[in-house]
């Protein structure tokens, strides 16, 4: 069972090299274009593409929509200002039906202890 389970380990590993070497090369093989456009993106550079497939770098529409596209700069959607002080009034605390909770300091002795001899 240990070699079984050895032999599994090692194959996953060659397995993983093998994807993550893929990857790279896929990236070498198409150019600097996509090397490039990769890192445009890693960045969050707003860029956008013409019909012609090259990228063109400015604040348009269609870039911003091209940066949230694939979902990178999704934490920038939930990122709301705050508001640094809150000039309102505070609202009254809330009046709960329950009774008060035991109280937090326990019943002293009932009797004193007795001595052992």
């Amino acid at each position: 069972m240990r070699r079984l389970l050895a032999v599994l380990l090692l194959l996953s590993f060659f397995c993983q090299a093998y994807v993550t070497a893929g990857q790279s090369i896929a990236l070498d093989h198409a150019g600097g274009f996509q090397a490039a456009h990769a890192e445009m993106h890693l960045e969050r550079e707003a860029h956008h593409h013409d019909e012609e497939g090259l990228a063109h770098q400015d604040n348009s529409q269609d870039s911003i929509q091209h940066i949230l596209a694939d979902a990178s700069g999704a934490v920038a959607l939930f990122q709301f200002p705050q508001p640094l002080f809150h000039f309102g009034r505070s609202s009254a605390p809330a009046v709960t039906a329950e009774s008060a909770g035991p109280p937090p300091y326990l019943d002293g002795l009932r009797r004193p202890p007795r001595l052992i001899s």
